[in-house]
């Protein structure tokens, strides 16, 4: 259940206590009401000053308030008002809904004028009856502005280039990647790329639609053109490859699923797993190191079981080599090993030949 806060503002007490009594009411009328749903109105502040909503805003983060503020906040007409106020609050609380209950219908056009995006004007000289109905539908339109503006801000992604700030719509973002200067991330979308200052754990954590590749890669799983679970490479739609790595191989097969995203699965005899390559060449090299000694040591094993080690080491490099770029070096070793075994099969072939 999310909380917003009410805050009223009149410089007469007795006026505080009246619009509380008639807030109230309108809270309870609203909680049958659609647009309360999962949403919970409660008042924070009675106020009779300037100062004191000003002091409230700076000691408490308030996100979509909702203020009923009077406009003549004081006798002395060089002190701030309820318009100041307002003008204050909105650089506070941006999604502000701010409603202005006056004895003076003629100022209405003064926060007008000012734009302070006023929610609605209400007269304090009409009776309770009239105010509670104004207040009821008042309070309801604020709630259904609050839930049209969170669901629009769900589906944008917000970040500050320069001094602008780019708002993209979530489904248009393709990837976030990290760059070679510290803090600095690269967004890519559909219309093209932006560079801003941010920290790629911290919008995994606050971006529900963003989805976590590898260490310098959030993807939006929507815009991911394939996952080729074999060679561990995402491509999306813009030709951009991600490689993840094998600890991730559940969490791709669970992404295809939600996504039903297409899929590539490469043909493999084995796959030794481990979260390093350098595992499955150490684990190779071994091996044929331990094939050569036992041939030297001249153990009875069987023709049959001799070509048999011999093959799995053939196997496991192809897989290997399925698995990889033959111009890296993992490539070349592997590549180096497996001519090494086809060597030592042939002659060992050869030897059986000779001595049957």
């Amino acid at each position: 259940m999310e909380e917003y806060g009410i805050i009223i503002c009149d410089d007469e007490k007795d006026q505080v206590r009246r619009i509380h009594d008639l807030v109230k009411y309108a809270i309870w009328s609203l909680e049958d009401s659609a647009d309360s749903k999962d949403k919970e109105f409660k008042i924070t502040l009675e106020a009779n000053s300037y100062i004191e909503v000003a002091d409230y805003l700076e000691d408490n983060k308030v996100d979509s308030g909702v203020y009923f503020l009077d406009i003549e906040l004081s006798r002395d007409k060089a002190d701030r008002d309820g318009i100041d106020l307002a003008e204050f609050i909105r650089q506070r609380d941006p999604n502000a809904q701010i409603i202005f209950i006056t004895a003076y219908e003629n100022l209405a056009a003064m926060t007008y004028r000012r734009r302070t995006g006023a929610l609605d004007f209400i007269t304090k000289n009409d009776s309770d009856e009239v105010i509670q109905k104004r207040l009821n539908e008042t309070l309801s339109l604020a709630a259904r502005r609050i839930r049209e503006s969170h669901a629009i801000k769900k589906m944008t992604f917000s970040y500050k280039m320069g001094r602008r700030i780019i708002n993209e719509n979530i489904n248009d973002i393709l990837y976030i990647i990290t760059t070679p200067k510290s803090h600095r991330l690269e967004i890519v979308t559909v219309n093209g790329m932006g560079e801003f200052t941010g920290d790629i754990k911290k919008l995994e954590a606050e971006n529900d639609f963003l989805e976590k590749i590898s260490q310098s890669c959030l993807a939006n799983p929507s815009n991911i053109v394939e996952i080729n679970l074999s060679t561990r490479v995402i491509s999306f739609k813009d030709g951009y490859k991600e490689t993840f790595p094998r600890r991730s191989k559940a969490k791709m097969k669970s992404l295809i699923e939600r996504y039903n995203l297409k899929t590539v699965q490469s043909f493999v005899f084995i796959d030794i797993g481990g979260e390093n390559d350098m595992v499955e060449i150490g684990i190779i090299i071994l091996l044929v190191v331990g094939f050569m000694v036992i041939s030297r040591l001249k153990v009875n094993f069987t023709k049959n079981s001799r070509y048999a080690g011999f093959l799995l080491l053939i196997l496991l490099n192809l897989n290997g080599l399925m698995r990889t770029s033959m111009l890296t070096m993992r490539g070349l070793i592997l590549l180096g090993t497996l001519m090494i075994f086809i060597v030592m099969l042939i002659k060992e072939i050869r030897q059986n030949r000779k001595y049957s």
